[in-house]
């Protein structure tokens, strides 16, 4: 009987952010393009799913003002700001998905420097975070964040 050769499969869980600020005051909307980490808490998320456990969807999105970066043993957000946590909309085919979260005009102004996914409006598992670069929302201003999370084969 001859061997068979070894199969190998590689698979990722890969995410990207655009940032779209609409700002207020000027009119001007700029857009800023951030990737992400799928935390510890995410990669079992996922294998949850895969399993049917029954654990609920990923359905908010927040911001933070942490500069620390992330970590794949990050739980929450450094310093989430109060009442950032918006409801976000899901759209995409396939191995991909766009989440979408809009953060109006007075809601979670000052410096960003961070941003998660998150399965619950409040409290609940963190499944993605991001650090960046200061990005400031002022009270007029609105910030759009498209989050797309995509599967692919390495």
């Amino acid at each position: 009987m001859k061997d068979q050769a070894q199969q190998r499969s590689v698979a990722g869980a890969l995410g990207r952010l655009e940032i779209i600020a609409h700002r207020g005051k000027t009119g001007v909307v700029e857009r800023f393009i951030v990737d992400n980490i799928w935390v510890d808490g995410g990669l079992g998320y996922i294998a949850a799913r895969c399993a049917g456990e029954a654990v609920p969807p990923i359905s908010h999105m927040a911001a933070g003002r942490s500069a620390a970066p992330a970590g794949g043993t990050d739980l929450a957000l450094g310093a989430e700001i109060a009442g950032s946590r918006q409801a976000v909309t899901i759209a995409g085919p396939g191995a991909q998905r766009t989440y979408t979260a809009v953060f109006g005009a007075g809601v979670a102004t000052g410096e960003w420097r961070e941003a998660g996914l998150f399965n619950a409006a409040s409290s609940g598992l963190m499944t993605n975070r991001t650090a960046f670069g200061t990005k400031t929302k002022d009270p007029e201003d609105v910030f759009t964040v498209n989050w797309t999370l995509r599967h692919v084969r390495g």
